[in-house]
């Protein structure tokens, strides 16, 4: 199961309804023993899912970051091949908070956001990311921009050119490294 972000938060199911459907899917996936990878609103769902707090991160994270590989995420899996330290396309205003239940562990971290991606221990196939280096290129940024121009417009502003001109300078880098994370993650799901 993939599940990707969007504009909700964990604790809105009276605004949108689907998210209680889509917290119990996320469960059954689980306890199933199959693989999920969530991005954004899916890796706070995930966190939520399995008891972790999700609330405000300390400050909105729109544009790109460096992320930080935890000693955990040096040992997984999924981030075999990939440097310590690598650039995150981040937007949200959410996160999983820490401390983590004992059962999860941060796998990258970064000074915009401290739990940048989760899996569920013994479970490599878990995982959750708050960044979306799946659309990290000039045009996705430049149709979110677009998209949440009233969101971006509110304290602290986001500068979109910025935004812009850090994701076509690094969307060949970003993709690659991405293109390595997800084939890892095939990988894995088809070693199950």
């Amino acid at each position: 199961m993939v599940v990707l972000g969007g504009s909700p938060n964990v604790d809105q199911e009276v605004e949108y309804p689907f998210l209680e459907a889509e917290k119990a899917a996320i469960r059954q996936v689980i306890e199933a023993g199959k693989p999920f990878l969530g991005f954004c609103l899916g890796h706070q769902l995930l966190g939520h899912v399995l008891d972790a707090r999700v609330g405000p991160n300390f400050r909105r994270s729109v544009g790109i970051t460096e992320g930080r590989l935890t000693a955990a995420g040096r040992r997984h899996p999924l981030f075999q091949g990939l440097p310590d330290s690598f650039p995150l396309f981040k937007w949200h205003g959410q996160a999983v908070l820490s401390p983590l239940p004992e059962h999860l562990e941060v796998l990258v971290t970064s000074p915009d956001c401290e739990v940048e991606a989760i899996s569920l221990k013994g479970k490599p196939y878990v995982v959750g990311l708050q960044f979306d280096n799946h659309a990290a290129c000039r045009m996705d940024a430049a149709a979110w921009l677009e998209g949440d121009r009233d969101w971006l417009s509110q304290p602290p502003e986001v500068d979109p050119a910025l935004v812009l001109r850090d994701a076509e300078r690094l969307q060949e880098l970003m993709g690659a490294q991405f293109d390595i994370f997800f084939a890892n993650f095939i990988s894995l799901c088809r070693s199950l």
